[in-house]
């Protein structure tokens, strides 16, 4: 992964060509043309890559109609850089339920349209999940152990209220609504 941790500056001049409009369109779009929230969420991701084992101890929330590219940054984008050290889950429980392997090992997942804002005690363990450097795990037909937690979460959704966020709660960074994209972006252009 040594390829993944290289500053912008150190690429090649097709590689940038490749990745312009993909940070131009997290600027215009994600973040509005905003330049501290475009550096923050562009920090923030590349914070587990460079950091190899910390937590970021915020979890990103996108939330946006279908068309605004979440699952291509994301899913297709993200999912292509961290390789097999990301995850999409598209329930809660594969985070809080019984069994949990599915994020062994994982640097970045991706709850996409997993809602559970009313739901107390998910809610509660995603907390941990964002900011603790452990977690238990369990594998089907095995005991639950205690193991190093790498992950970091992102929330896409199309829900309003897609978590439970209290007053002055700092574990959440959250974008959106987001309307239809402006320009598409096609999933072939992040293969």
């Amino acid at each position: 992964m040594s390829h993944l941790t290289q500053p912008l500056a150190s690429l090649s001049e097709d590689e940038l060509r490749y990745l312009q409009p993909i940070l131009e369109h997290i600027h215009q779009h994600f973040c509005a043309g905003k330049g501290l929230l475009s550096e923050y969420l562009l920090n923030w991701l590349a914070y587990p890559l460079q950091q190899l084992g910390d937590k970021t101890g915020v979890a990103v929330v996108v939330k946006g109609q279908p068309g605004t590219d979440k699952g291509v940054i994301f899913n297709v984008l993200m999912g292509k850089i961290y390789g097999e050290h990301y995850v999409q889950c598209k329930d809660i429980h594969d985070l809080t339920g019984g069994f949990n392997s599915l994020i062994a090992k994982k640097m970045l997942v991706n709850l996409d349209e997993a809602t559970f804002g009313g739901l107390r005690r998910e809610n509660q363990m995603l907390k941990n999940f964002i900011t603790e450097p452990r977690t238990n795990m369990t594998e089907k037909f095995k005991d639950s152990v205690q193991i190093n937690s790498y992950v970091n979460l992102v929330i896409t959704t199309n829900e309003d209220f897609p978590v439970a966020i209290t007053e002055g709660d700092r574990r959440y960074f959250v974008k959106g609504p987001l309307g239809p994209s402006p320009t598409t972006m096609h999933t072939g252009a992040a293969a």
